[in-house]
């Protein structure tokens, strides 16, 4: 697993320079990481508490989306045929993310090859320096994690078979904060998170479509470096929420 530093509160001039190295890498969960932290999008605030999961959500107990099942839809790869399903959707709502979702991801660089990926959605109460008198904001987030780095992509159903041990270990590590740069709280009743940056522009979307959790992320703009221009998107199928 990577371990990323924690990252929380304000914007400093440490995570703005961060925002631009991480929107021009090639690591998915460091490329969410750099959305987080925002000021603007409402981001901050220190995590003092987390709700009981709610009921598991009718969507996404279901088997592995196949190729073969996503014929219905137009597009040449995988990556159009994806982006098309994510079209058809609405936007989620908090019953539908709460909990631990497994599924695959899939980047426009790699418009045919899909890598594993876990959505872990839940509500938090943000600490207030106020006192008794001025509660902290209850708020929803989600972290976003790709494949393990140990693993290849050959790999992509890592996260639908997790052992107890491994389970035990990525719940450790998100208390931890190891995932902190990975964590993004979203906008209802749009599902989304959109923040800006110099000249960079990103957002994450959630929508349900078919019964699927659908996920896509951006990320474009001009940097030093040269263009970006990343769009990936996500589905979860696999309720993995420890019962």
């Amino acid at each position: 697993m990577k371990n990323n530093d924690q990252v929380r509160g304000y914007v400093s001039a440490a995570v703005m320079a961060a925002v631009l190295a991480v929107l021009t890498g090639s690591a998915c969960a460091a490329e969410f990481a750099g959305l987080q932290g925002l000021k603007a999008s409402g981001i901050g605030g220190k995590v003092v508490t987390v709700s009981a999961a709610a009921a598991v959500p009718a969507a996404v107990e279901q088997s592995d989306l196949s190729a073969g099942r996503l014929k219905g839809l137009p597009g040449e790869t995988a990556f159009d045929r994806l982006k098309n399903l994510f079209n058809e959707g609405v936007p989620a709502t908090k019953e539908d993310l709460i909990g631990w979702h497994a599924g695959r991801m899939i980047k426009n660089s790699k418009p045919d090859q899909f890598v594993a990926a876990l959505l872990v959605g839940r509500e938090m109460l943000s600490f207030s320096e106020g006192g008794p008198l001025f509660e902290g904001d209850t708020s929803f987030k989600i972290i976003l994690i790709d494949s393990p780095a140990v693993f290849p992509p050959s790999f992509p159903n890592y996260y639908e078979h997790l052992s107890g041990t491994d389970r035990t270990s990525l719940e450790s590590q998100i208390r931890q904060g190891w995932y902190s740069k990975a964590e993004y709280t979203l906008k209802f009743p749009e599902a989304k998170l959109e923040v800006e940056f110099a000249t960079v522009k990103g957002s994450i979307e959630e929508r349900v479509a078919r019964g699927y959790i659908v996920e896509r992320f951006t990320a474009s703009g001009v940097v030093a470096s040269g263009t970006v221009n990343k769009e990936y998107y996500a589905y979860y199928f696999k309720d993995v929420t420890l019962k």
